[in-house]
């Protein structure tokens, strides 16, 4: 069984994208750091995702070979 990276959490009118290990972290961070001039909201370790995106950015992080719950 494979090692889960990310977990989306709904939280109703946000999602949270939680990295579950230190390399989802460091990702999550270098990758939040590498657009600068966007807005991104941060909780904790985790990042703020309005529903619309959820699709966008599991799919995003799939795709790079990270595992999502």
């Amino acid at each position: 069984m494979q090692q889960v990276d990310y977990r989306f959490e709904n939280h109703g009118s946000i999602f949270l994208c939680q990295p579950l290990n230190a390399d989802a972290k460091d990702n999550l961070d270098k990758g939040c750091d590498a657009v600068l001039g966007t807005f991104h909201i941060r909780w904790g370790d985790a990042l703020v995702v309005a529903p619309r995106f959820v699709n966008d950015v599991a799919k995003q992080l799939t795709d790079e070979g990270w595992i999502v719950e």
